[in-house]
């Protein structure tokens, strides 16, 4: 099948390589649809995420990308919004006002009452240690339910179309380190995401973007969440999250190989501008 590939990042956020090269790479390997989403502005300092002086660069650079290359592949011009409790990111960037074609919704942080500071879950393992034992006092369940919590808020304020790796939280909880991801109340964490989800017409990622970049043998979400997708007739789409050109598409195949195992018959991509049901 043709695939899309709408979540990328690239030179403009914590990713490597222009927009011309994701999209030199992409007609390259017969993708449809491209869409740039890099990590939006927020005014917390961090390393990752688009600095809001670079916007403008970005909204134009990416559409003259997009003309260039207009008859060749449909290229379109997203970003991926970041849900931060109590800050206005929307306001931050003047989000309403910004040319995009789509927005895909993340959560990549909580907030310490202890420490008093928001920190990220998204980080190496030595970081989401310190979140555990320092911010949380080494309480992982507060901590996966305070994620959790964040995504059901960001679902519900900004009504995303797609919501990005569900399940971040566990990027760093390889054997259970942290927590038990079949423990009741994790899982009823996770039923409780899925039925905003379903209430509010999200699609799910398929995210491949941990197996490309190695810190990951499966992608977001687990085979478990997206049974229950399934179950709940929650649609999915695969994004690749690559971070450089090479890493677009990345295991598609075989993640489409996973998907009609779990049960699925049809998946999601972006097409002509509207997100359209393929059949598997």
């Amino acid at each position: 099948m043709k695939y899309s590939d709408m979540h990328t990042h690239g030179f403009y956020s914590d990713g490597n390589g222009r927009p011309f090269e994701f999209a030199e790479k992409a007609v390259e390997m017969d993708i449809i649809s491209l869409g740039f989403s890099d990590h939006s502005p927020v005014p917390i300092d961090n390393s990752w995420s688009m600095k809001k002086q670079a916007l403008t660069s970005y909204i134009k650079e990416t559409g003259e990308v997009k003309k260039e290359y207009s008859k060749k592949i449909d290229i379109y011009m997203g970003m991926e919004l970041d849900y931060i409790p109590d800050v206005d990111v929307k306001k931050h960037l003047n989000f309403n006002e910004l040319p995009l074609d789509y927005f895909i919704g993340s959560v990549h942080y909580i907030y310490s009452k202890k420490l008093n500071k928001y920190l990220e879950v998204d980080g190496g393992a030595e970081d989401f240690n310190y979140l555990v034992k320092e911010g949380f006092n080494g309480d992982a369940e507060a901590v996966y339910k305070a994620y959790y919590n964040n995504v059901r808020e960001m679902i519900s304020e900004y009504i995303p179309v797609v919501m990005a790796h569900f399940n971040l939280v566990e990027k760093n909880n390889s054997g259970g380190v942290h927590f038990d991801v079949s423990d009741e109340d994790y899982l009823s964490e996770v039923e409780n995401t899925l039925d905003i989800v379903k209430l509010y017409g999200t699609i799910v990622e398929i995210n491949t973007g941990g197996m490309s970049r190695k810190y990951m043998d499966k992608p977001y979400p687990s085979e478990y969440i997206l049974k229950r997708c399934l179950a709940k007739t929650i649609p999915v789409t695969i994004n690749s999250d690559a971070h450089n050109p090479g890493s677009l598409a990345y295991k598609f195949s075989d993640t489409i190989d996973d998907v009609k195992k779990i049960g699925f018959k049809e998946l999601i991509v972006y097409r002509k501008g509207n997100w359209t049901v393929v059949r598997l």
